[in-house]
């Protein structure tokens, strides 16, 4: 008897939809059937059943998982910094404050100099005098990145943003609990660059690098930004039991 491959087939008990088939056994991965699976009918699902005729489904993990698409993935990173950035500013408040106040005086002193043609502030001088305060708001948003994503992946393999839109985390290729060391890697490659966010020119590298990593997903046959390749993880739909 032919052996049915791993892959997407019309599912025998359900009309109208495809399931996943491991190579062993049905999963409980299922989608509707794409337009050319459906035109079989009964009389596809008996084929695909018999001679492994596999349809198109959703993207997977290897093992039939669905994967989770990059809006939603989006949609995932906009919650968590909402969730983030006024927690950052409450904490760093002491040197938000004063870098808001010295903002507020180097307008204030361009306008009175702009009107009464004197020499304006130097923006130069400004960035200089703000430097610490920077470096300080920026190492506090990155430990509090690290504590919120490493503690929430290691506990609920998923971010408040993660839960909200319904996907987990998991290792590619196996399921179950993430590895610390998956997790630690994982944080390191998206969020580690950002910790040199205010240093002159590097900088703007690490905003692109941020960049370039969120877009990959896009492209990636397996869904996986560079963090997820160089943790061996992938971004799922929640499997509800």
């Amino acid at each position: 008897m032919t052996q049915t491959p791993a892959g997407w087939h019309p599912d025998p008990h359900v009309p109208g939809q495809q399931r996943f088939w491991d190579g062993t056994s049905w999963t409980d991965q299922v989608a509707p059937l794409g337009p050319s699976a459906a035109a079989y009918g009964a009389a596809g699902q008996q084929h695909g059943q018999q001679y492994g005729q596999q349809y198109a489904g959703p993207p997977t993990t290897p093992d039939g998982q669905q994967l989770a698409g990059w809006w939603r993935r989006v949609a995932a990173s906009v919650i968590d910094g909402v969730v983030l950035i006024p927690v950052s500013i409450v904490v760093g408040w002491s040197w938000w404050s004063h870098v808001f106040s010295e903002y507020g005086h180097f307008i204030r002193e361009s306008i009175d100099a702009s009107e009464s043609g004197s020499t304006p502030p130097s923006a130069t001088d400004l960035q200089g005098d703000l430097f610490g305060d920077l470096v300080v708001i920026a190492l506090i948003g990155v430990a509090l990145n690290f504590v919120y994503v490493v503690g929430f992946l290691a506990w609920k393999q998923a971010t408040l943003g993660k839960l909200a839109m319904g996907t987990r985390v998991r290792l590619r290729e196996t399921p179950g609990r993430l590895p610390l060391k998956a997790i630690l890697l994982r944080w390191l490659v998206q969020y580690g660059p950002s910790s040199l966010g205010f240093v002159p020119l590097v900088g703007t590298a690490t905003s692109l690098w941020y960049l370039l990593d969120s877009l990959w997903p896009l492209w990636d046959s397996e869904k996986q930004a560079l963090h997820d390749k160089a943790a061996k993880t992938s971004v799922v739909m929640h499997r509800r039991s």
